[in-house]
């Protein structure tokens, strides 16, 4: 490259960086390009647009552009972090912890490095661990058991069933969905006895945004308002006000990290969500995490109307969840037995005892 497109690439370089400090990024942003043609090996102009991506939120751009950079300089730690950062927060936490694994190594002095290091070990453990794996082989829930993670040869698909209530969604997807392993999340204690015979794991935990514990509003009436939101009118028909229907504290799960972990397992995983409300937060973190992706398909009852969700939220949920997956609406009360007459039972007992045969005579079940 001859002197006089060296001074202008610098002079480029610094306008832009100029550009991106005063916060005008697609003016910055054009002139990192100007710069690239100039110069195509000149790592700091792909890093500066990197950085500029970034700040416009365009993530995935940004990692290309630092992706080059890196390609030019694979020895800067400032690289290796601004690419180990925006992979983090894409959520792709296994190349995250590599780059910024190197950038440590370049720089072990820079407690910087080792503080966002640290947060990424954290959440890549939290997605890609066990612990939530071996829920599924509990057993004092549920009445089957999946081998551990490296020695499973079933390699089957996963039917995720959220708001399990007394098991109707778990017995309505098994009738066409015979060789599917299924989980189903049911926090209320009032609804567990209806599970003896369902084929599926039971784990008497909310679904949420964290582990831990959370108050969860039941519906006296029949069960089916039943709500982690505050707000939300518990009782649909209104015959009991949400002061007077009972609060219980129970054990909750982060449906994103649960969901990255059983995908190691379940090569296909369809997610079923009936959580009052609870699933914008859940939605919208599993969007954040990337952890969507893992999901085939999802059937949902969306509850924005029952719980003063602006529609724009939701809409902006939907637009989000159809880049990555196929929504559909999902209604399992035509299997419900609670509070309904002895007939109801009879028809389900039926229905279940069949698909059980059905499962052991073809699959082995």
């Amino acid at each position: 490259m001859n002197n006089n497109k060296s001074i202008n690439s610098s002079h480029l370089l610094k306008q832009a960086n100029q550009f991106k400090r005063e916060q005008k990024f697609n003016d910055a942003i054009k002139l990192y390009h100007q710069v690239i043609d100039i110069n195509p090996h000149f790592a700091w102009a792909y890093h500066g647009l990197g950085d500029a991506l970034a700040k416009q939120g365009n993530l995935d751009e940004a990692v290309a552009a630092y992706s080059e950079s890196i390609k030019i300089n694979p020895n800067s730690a400032c690289l290796l972090y601004s690419l180990g950062d925006t992979l983090a927060q894409l959520g792709d936490w296994e190349a995250a912890v590599k780059y910024l694994q190197k950038a440590v190594d370049l720089k072990p002095s820079y407690d910087r490095l080792h503080q966002r290091l640290s947060q990424a070990v954290s959440q890549k453990e939290r997605l890609f661990g066990d612990q939530y794996i071996s829920l599924l082989n509990d057993t004092d829930n549920g009445n089957w058991r999946i081998k551990d993670s490296k020695n499973n040869s079933r390699k089957s698909a996963l039917f995720i069933d959220c708001g399990g209530y007394d098991g109707c969604s778990a017995i309505k997807f098994l009738m066409s969905h015979l060789n599917y392993d299924c989980v189903s999340f049911e926090p209320n204690p009032d609804l567990w006895d209806y599970y003896t015979d369902i084929p599926t794991k039971l784990i008497k935990k909310a679904v949420f945004t964290y582990d831990g514990i959370i108050e969860f509003t039941v519906d006296p009436v029949d069960a089916d308002g039943s709500s982690l939101l505050t707000d939300k009118k518990i009782d649909f028909h209104g015959k009991v006000s949400n002061e007077n229907c009972p609060v219980i504290t129970v054990d909750c799960i982060d449906l994103s990290a649960f969901i990255s972990q059983v995908s190691q397992i379940y090569p296909k995983i369809i997610l079923k969500l009936d959580v009052e409300g609870a699933e914008y937060d859940i939605l919208e973190k599993m969007v954040q995490e990337r952890t969507v992706r893992h999901i085939d398909k999802l059937y949902c009852e969306f509850h924005w109307h029952k719980v003063n969700i602006p529609k724009e939220r939701h809409d902006k949920l939907i637009t989000k969840l159809e880049e990555f997956i196929e929504i559909d609406n999902w209604d399992g009360q035509d299997m419900s037995v609670h509070n309904k007459e002895v007939s109801h039972h009879k028809i389900r007992y039926n229905i279940l005892k069949s698909i059980n045969i059905n499962r052991r005579t073809l699959y082995g079940l």
